[in-house]
């Protein structure tokens, strides 16, 4: 490939799919070597004419897989337009207009968001909507990366976190604070309770989207459904681990809720980090053992999880706040109290505290600051 002209590697690409599908079977190790060995004008040919297939590519250089994207997001654009047109001719069927129009408006914001990868101002790592699959990268790999985060949200985490930018605002926190770190918002796949798979029953409309019945909530506490996707994001770690970028950088697994069942089971599958930290994390699998050169830390505010942790139908006890090792100091006191008194001395309940306080400890709300704080000693000390 690096003896041929640019066109000649174009008709090479078009002509012969299954040269660029045997990629797919190569191992991280030997697609990263393989890529090393290609020239500058074969690795460019083979971006533009195979980018489905280098933008989820493990084992190649993360700016490679960005540049992958950024036509995939093009061709994904054509594709919401066409579907978009389609949809629009619908709202003239009464029996048809409140599912279009909601429809419309998941779509536009995907667009949008797309359209800002597109544009370079955003970085996707892993792009593939008909399968749920989306890594974002904040920060841009250089010579002085010296962190890398992957931060893993929790239960019924869909792709629309990703469009309206609220998934990211942890790790966007400390990309803005630590210019040497670079963090990757991970989704490969359904995760539990995902809606953005095969739909459940379609129970009515609330506000402006559609209301679906969440599908596999049961799977945030399946052993089997971890061993899968905790194989899947120890792959995706190991070829995060061979871009020459990264190879030498501090690495942290963030886990929110199941997030933590999800890094813990890619751990048993081989991934290897230099901390873990579980934000209010679910479970451990039970086969897992904590590695000893990684530091282990749980923060969390009282909440409906630990409520859950409490009474032992969460992950079969084996949690970060049962589990020696987890450093795991006293609960962080949310924003509001569980119960309250009025001056009278009548009792007030606060009953979305429980569920307030869990998404909390995954923000950079305000209110989240003194965990933040924990965070950044522990991470960059």
């Amino acid at each position: 490939m690096n003896t041929l002209s640019a066109a000649d590697l174009a008709v090479l690409i078009a002509t012969n799919p299954d040269l660029v599908k045997r990629m797919l079977t190569a191992t991280p190790e030997t697609v990263a070597e393989r890529w090393q060995q290609l020239g500058e004008p074969a690795q460019l040919a083979l971006i533009a004419g195979a980018p489905a297939l280098l933008g989820s590519l493990n084992g190649l250089p993360a700016l490679a897989r960005v540049a992958a994207n950024r036509l995939n997001a093009s061709t994904r654009i054509t594709e919401i337009d066409a579907e978009s047109a389609k949809l629009g001719s619908s709202l003239e069927s009464v029996e048809g207009s409140f599912e279009a129009v909601a429809l419309l408006k998941e779509l536009a914001l995907e667009r949008d968001y797309l359209q800002a990868a597109a544009d370079g101002d955003i970085q996707l790592y892993l792009y593939d909507r008909d399968a749920s699959r989306i890594v974002e990268m904040l920060g841009t790999p250089s010579d002085g990366t010296r962190h890398r985060i992957t931060y893993v949200p929790g239960t019924m985490s869909k792709m629309g976190m990703f469009y309206d930018g609220s998934v990211q605002r942890l790790s966007q926190w400390f990309v803005v604070s630590h210019p040497d770190t670079v963090a990757f918002v991970y989704k490969d796949g359904l995760f539990p309770g995902d809606t953005d798979g095969p739909l459940g029953e379609k129970v009515g409309y609330f506000g402006e989207s559609a209301l679906r019945t969440p599908v596999g909530v049961a799977d945030a506490n399946s052993a089997a459904f971890a061993d899968k996707t905790g194989k899947t994001l120890a792959a995706f770690e190991t070829g995060l681990a061979l871009d020459p970028w990264l190879t030498d950088t501090a690495s942290i697994a963030i886990g929110h809720s199941w997030g933590l069942a999800n890094i813990t089971s890619a751990e048993v599958a081989g991934a290897h980090y230099d901390s873990v930290v579980s934000l209010s994390g679910a479970w451990m699998p039970e086969e897992w053992e904590p590695h000893p050169d990684t530091n282990y830390a749980d923060f969390s505010y009282e909440d409906i999880l630990q409520s859950a942790q409490g009474l032992g139908v969460v992950g079969d006890g084996n949690n970060p706040r049962s589990n020696g090792a987890f450093d795991a100091g006293p609960f962080y006191q949310g924003p509001k109290p569980f119960i309250s008194m009025d001056r009278e001395g009548a009792l007030i309940l606060n009953p979305s505290v429980p569920l307030d306080n869990h998404n909390l400890v995954a923000t950079d709300d305000l209110n989240n600051q003194e965990v933040l704080v924990d965070l950044q000693e522990l991470i960059y000390g």
